[in-house]
């Protein structure tokens, strides 16, 4: 054998494919390109106007506030949603997701007082800062807006729906109105929660509770005849059926 090492060149002897596709992923670059062909070939639009006439499907999705940028809770639930859509668009169904933004509450006043530097809204006219919290969810939605089409979501973000617009309240009213027509309002009493820092009703899931340790006690009060009486009468009995002593027992944690 001779000692010379010869150097063979295998590539030419594998049955590779020929493609185009580059070995480099480099998504910071590419993605943003992605997104711009699809918004510029009108991908959604043209899949949904195929699939016009057919079955609808349609997701009902509780819209995000518009009062800061998207965080991981929401690229969560956001993607899950479109895959959700995007099945059975693939599969001839008319899949129209109309995107929205919540534009009205608590948070976006508390986002637009932070924006403005005010720690008290006392120190602006109403009036001002209801043009101004217009103003902040306008734009916060323009960047949620931007950073879900960057997720890849499909959707006719051109035109959403949004809490501020005109069309959007009258429907609120009209429903009102159905209702009153209906004779379904009354005007009852119910306890109302209440944040004493910002004057304003608050719902239920906006409340925390901090955990606390409290005694708890029985305490037996003893009833007198008429006590005992009357407890005969609740209970269907004669007053002779019970006995000579009857307590009635009470646990609490606010002894």
């Amino acid at each position: 054998m001779s000692d010379t090492t010869v150097q063979r060149d295998y590539r030419d002897t594998l049955n590779l494919p020929a493609t185009t596709f580059p070995m480099k992923g480099d998504l910071p670059k590419r993605e943003p390109e992605r997104v711009e062909w699809w918004q510029r070939n009108r991908t959604y639009a043209r899949r949904l106007k195929r699939n016009e006439g057919n079955a609808p499907w349609v997701l009902h999705d509780g819209p995000p506030y518009a009062n800061g940028e998207l965080h991981m809770g929401h690229f969560l639930g956001m993607v899950l949603k479109d895959i959700f859509v995007k099945v059975p668009l693939l599969e001839g169904r008319f899949a129209k997701f109309v995107p929205g933004w919540d534009m009205h509450g608590l948070p976006i006043e508390l986002d637009t007082l932070k924006h403005l530097g005010l720690k008290d809204f006392h120190g602006v006219d109403p009036l001002e800062l209801r043009a101004a919290c217009r103003e902040r969810a306008l734009y916060w939605l323009d960047v949620q807006r931007t950073t879900r089409m960057r997720m890849g979501n499909f959707g006719e973000w051109e035109t959403p729906y949004r809490t501020i617009d005109p069309e959007y309240e009258a429907t609120i009213v009209e429903a009102l109105a159905d209702l009153a027509q209906a004779n379904q309002i009354y005007k009852g009493l119910r306890s109302t929660l209440w944040c004493i820092h910002d004057e304003t009703a608050l719902a239920e899931a906006e409340i925390e509770y901090e955990s606390k340790v409290s005694p708890s006690i029985y305490v037996r009060f003893t009833a007198n005849d008429e006590q005992r009486a009357d407890l005969a009468k609740r209970f269907g009995v004669a007053p002779s059926e019970l006995p000579d002593r009857v307590s009635v027992v009470v646990w609490t944690t606010k002894p």
